[in-house]
């Protein structure tokens, strides 16, 4: 007995190009269902930042949240982050111990770029 594979045919995307098409998707379904505001979270990571200085991941998540931006999940500030670090405006400058992810990688230590 043979398997037939629904992806013959289909070019597999690079694992960068398929998490950023997620983080696209959670992003689109944060601004729609949970009326995110991405523009002002990411204006308001970056103001922290330059207040406060460096700062894990996962407590700009939660201070943007106490301060009204709050998408339907999480995941959705991952869009975020990539987006000011794209445009040279924060950068990775450490890993930390993750205080949410049951065990994923450590979480990030981010810090104003300029």
């Amino acid at each position: 007995m043979q398997q037939l594979d629904i992806l013959a045919g289909i070019p597999p995307l690079p694992p960068r190009e398929i998490g950023e098409a997620c983080a696209k998707q959670c992003l689109e379904n944060a601004e729609a269902l949970a009326n995110f505001d991405a523009e002002g979270a990411r204006k308001f990571i970056h103001g922290w930042l330059i207040r406060h200085g460096k700062q894990s991941g996962e407590t700009l998540v939660n201070v943007a949240k106490a301060h009204g931006y709050a998408p339907h999940e999480d995941r959705a500030f991952g869009s975020i982050f990539s987006t000011l670090a794209r445009r040279g405006l924060i950068r990775c400058v450490g890993f930390c111990e993750r205080a949410k992810g049951h065990g994923t990688a450590g979480g990030r230590i981010w810090d104003v770029a300029r």
